[in-house]
Formats: structure tokens, sequence, C-alpha cells
């Protein structure tokens, strides 16, 4: 048995990079750059109105206030999505829509409510300074500049300034498909008829929406019965996808053929069994770079292996970020545990007068979903004591 930071260490060490792939940008969301991004144009594009209203001089509006109108004739009407080929002369003004280039000759825009206009001529009551309602351009991107740097995230808002400026695809790490299989005989799918002695399968659909969550792709491969020639058929086909996740038979009993269907197809297995609670008979291997992992059949086992050892591979091998984020917090109960092991308890964490504490659900254990459905977070207790008294600070990760 091994403890949980050198199981993560083999499990990264173990986890490949996809190769960058070219994507669509309909189609990036979520995937993480493989390359600088560099501006191909500015942007704005070309100086525009940033109001709707009236193209000037600022000059010609230095008298201009409530009770002195400056008047000037108008000479064009500028939509957005035209340009107007006319040079702005003293004492003229053109109609302007916000978006609409910036004619040649004006340097600020008045604010149609700071107007009034017959069609041939505009009065203006307020001054206009130089610049004023014009977004210049480049003054928010310049050609030639690094907008997003390899390793970014793609996010909508960054799929707006990918589209801005011209791109319609990027070169991005690809998600990874994630095959998912849960064994026992015990087990039947939600919908079918119960009957005695078996219980539905909860893994499945909590490992298939811890997949979705990280922006990789489940591959359900359903339920399998307690039979070995069965598992390896199963896992044959699981290793079509880029990560193998198998639910149960990974303990000691007569029925749990994992390990031994594992080992026949030649899968190394790297560690079997890990200094936590839940979660210890956690299994990890890997065939022809494609890993394995074997957590335990009871739900709140295999959510804590997935959190604590499988996320960080999946993140990892789509390029993302796969660092441990826990925030501190003050511990509301007096709580026992085995020395040298890491413990996870589901938990409740709260604001009391500006100070973070965390209580666990009590009772809970491997098999209880409620404790872990009405949990906030996850309380981390590592393996240097057997008794953390009520006022410690603690570790939790926020879920």
């Amino acid at each position: 048995m091994i403890s949980a930071a050198k199981a993560k260490g083999i499990i990264l060490k173990n986890i490949k990079i996809k190769k960058p792939q070219r994507a669509p940008l309909s189609g990036a969301l979520d995937l993480v750059l493989a390359r600088d991004i560099k501006a191909a144009n500015s942007l704005p594009l070309f100086s525009n109105s940033a109001m709707d209203g009236f193209a000037v001089k600022s000059k010609d509006t230095k008298s201009a206030s409530e009770e002195m109108s400056v008047k000037l004739r108008v000479v064009g009407d500028l939509p957005a999505g035209f340009y107007s080929r006319r040079s702005l002369k003293h004492g003229e003004a053109i109609r302007i829509m916000t978006g609409a280039p910036l004619p040649r000759g004006a340097d600020s825009v008045v604010m149609v409510e700071n107007t009034k206009s017959d069609g041939k001529y505009v009065e203006i009551f307020k001054a206009a300074k130089r610049g004023e309602n014009v977004r210049r351009k480049g003054e928010d991107v310049k050609t030639g500049e690094v907008v997003l740097k390899k390793g970014a995230v793609v996010t909508p808002q960054r799929i707006g300034m990918l589209a801005a400026l011209g791109f319609k695809e990027v070169l991005a790490y690809p998600k990874i498909k994630v095959s998912i299989l849960a064994t026992g005989e015990e087990l039947i799918r939600p919908g079918e008829k119960l009957r005695p002695g078996k219980i539905r399968d909860a893994n499945s659909y909590i490992l298939s929406s811890l997949v979705t969550a990280l922006g990789a792709e489940p591959v359900e491969l359903g339920i399998v019965k307690d039979d070995l020639k069965e598992i390896e058929r199963k896992i044959k086909q699981g290793l079509r996808s880029d990560m193998l996740l198998i639910s149960g038979g990974v303990s000691v009993g007569d029925y749990d053929y994992v390990k031994a269907a594992l080992d026949k197809l030649g899968i190394k297995r790297l560690f079997w069994k890990v200094a936590i609670k839940p979660g210890k008979p956690i299994v990890f291997g890997k065939v022809k770079n494609k890993p394995v992992f074997g957590v335990p059949g009871n739900p709140v086992s295999a959510f804590i292996c997935f959190t604590e050892f499988i996320a960080p591979a999946i993140l990892k091998a789509m390029g993302k970020d796969y660092s441990d984020i826990y925030t501190s917090a003050i511990l509301g109960r007096d709580i026992r545990k085995e020395k040298g092991k890491r413990y996870f308890m589901s938990a409740i964490l709260s604001d009391r007068n500006g100070k973070c504490y965390v209580t666990p659900i009590m009772p809970q254990n491997s098999a209880m979903l409620r404790p872990l459905s009405q949990a906030n977070a996850i309380l981390v207790l590592d393996e240097g004591s057997n008794c953390i008294k009520s006022g410690a600070e603690v570790k939790v990760k926020v879920l």
C-alpha cells in the first residue's frame, strides 16, 4: 500500500498530453490552446463611432452650450457597415450611427441627445472634446500582439476575441474519450425491475458526469457481470478510448475479477491499494500508453478516487491545469481517524461571523450517498494524526 501523494505522482508521470489538433472555432469551447495567438489585424479594425450622433470637427463645437448652440451643415448620413468617401470640412457634420467608420476630417462624435436637427442642419448644444465618443483603431488590440497564450482555456469570451480577429480554427489539445465500465452481478440500470439482491448502478452515472464536467467525453460501456471472460471482452472494448475507468471488482473477494482480467490482458499494474479512506483498493495500470483505473464499487469511494486521482490525469491529458486547489477552514467538531491514512469526508462549508468553518456530515461511510449529495466540500485529513480537535485548521476541497 502506497501513500496518496506517491500514487498521484505515479499516475501523472504516466499520463501523456494528447497531440494537438486543429479545431473549428465552433467546436473549440473548453479546449486548451497549443500555441500563442497573435493578432493578424487590429481591433477595432478602424476608428469608429461609439454613439449614435454627429461626426464633427471638435474645434467647430468649441463655443456650443445649452444656452448658445452651434449650427453645422449636415452633409451626409453614415450607418454601420458603410463608409464615407467625403472628407469633412469646417462647418460640416455627418450623421453617424454606432460602429460606423469615423469620416476623414472628423475627430469626435456629438451624441444625438445633445443635438437638434432638421435634416439639413444640426444644432450642437454641447462642446465636443477631440476623440470624444470615438473608438480608435487598435485601442483594444494592435496588429502582431499576442492576445492569448499557449495553455489558455478557450472560453466563450475568448471565442469572441478569436472570431473578431478572423480565426475560423485554432490549434488545441483535443478532448479525450474515457470509457466507463461498471462490474457486478448485483447491478441493474435505473428503470429496470428491482429484484431481490439487486441494486441500481449509480457509479456509471457519477463517473460519466464527472468526466463530462472536466470537458472530456464519456463512453459508457454499461454493466458487466462477474465473469472473467466477459470482463476481458469489455476491457478490450474500453481500450479503444484514450482512458478506461472500471468500477467495482478491485477488492479481494472471490468474485472480484478485474485485477485478474487486467493481468491476463497484459496491462501493467503500477499500483494497487492506496492509504486513503474511502477508496483504498484503487488500481492503476497502463497498456500501450493507455491509462486504466479500477475504483471500488462503493459510490463514495468511486467519487473520491475520481476527484483525487483520475481528474488530474484527465486534465493533464488535455493540456489543462491539474493542480489541487484547497482552502483552509476551522474544523467544527472533534474527529478520530486511523493514523497513516488520508481521510476524505463529505462536509458542509459555512461562514460564521466572517470565518470559514467545515463540519463533516454524520453518519457517513463509503456506501452512503446522502451525505455526499448534501455536501458542498470534501474535508481532507492528512496521514499524520489520529485525533483532530474542534477548532483546528484543516484542508478543504470545495465541490
